[in-house]
């Protein structure tokens, strides 16, 4: 089963705040990927995942895409798995759950 590198969720001090590996199915670092590479070239834009709340269970990662413009900042909070389709149109991203 492939794995995403993710940040850690902010927890108490047992945890640390190194990369977690979370298991994923194949189809999920796709999403990701695209999303990604959407994001990355965008001024303003970015895309970071994070490790979900239910600790130790495979697919357990959120994604939240940010994009912040002067003093405006939007954002974007999902879990990976409710995702089942990103589509790239032009200049935006079309993001189906």
């Amino acid at each position: 089963m492939p794995t995403l590198q993710v940040q850690a969720r902010p927890t108490p001090g047992e945890r640390s705040d190194q990369p977690v590996e979370i298991e994923v199915d194949e189809a999920l670092t796709v999403l990701a990927a695209a999303i990604e590479d959407w994001a990355a070239p965008r001024q303003g834009w970015e895309f970071t995942l994070h490790e979900g709340h239910d600790f130790d269970r495979a697919n357990n990662v959120e994604g939240e895409l940010l994009f912040v413009a002067g003093e405006q900042t939007s954002s974007l909070l999902f879990r990976l798995e409710q995702l089942e389709a990103v589509d790239e149109l032009e200049s935006e991203l079309l993001l189906r759950f």
